[in-house]
């Protein structure tokens, strides 16, 4: 059975004439490894400041998320040569202890 392929997502998808970056989010979820994380520490895990991660969440510098908190993370995303996607470059180094 043929699928139909997926509506193009302004932003998401890369043209031949669009070569600047875009914006997108991750979605962390505070405490969910079992190690409760203060704004920049989370903003260290994404490589962005702890004032982009209040920012994008309307939250004080000064807040303390909650466990179980969603907070949004902005990314930088980019386009590829001669590829129809977009990306956000993005790496972390597996640690002793972690869990997934």
């Amino acid at each position: 059975m043929a699928t139909a392929a997926p509506a193009s997502v302004e932003g998401f998808n890369c043209t031949a004439n669009c070569t600047y970056p875009c914006q997108v989010y991750a979605l962390y979820r505070v405490g969910f490894t079992g190690v409760p994380l203060d704004l920049a520490a989370i903003g260290d895990l994404f490589a962005v400041s702890r004032f982009m991660v209040t920012h994008a969440n309307n939250l004080s510098t000064m807040a303390a998320p909650a466990n179980g908190q969603p907070l949004l993370v902005p990314l930088q995303c980019g386009c590829p040569s001669r590829s129809p996607s977009s990306y956000a470059p993005m790496q972390y180094q597996i640690g002793p202890g972690d869990t997934y």
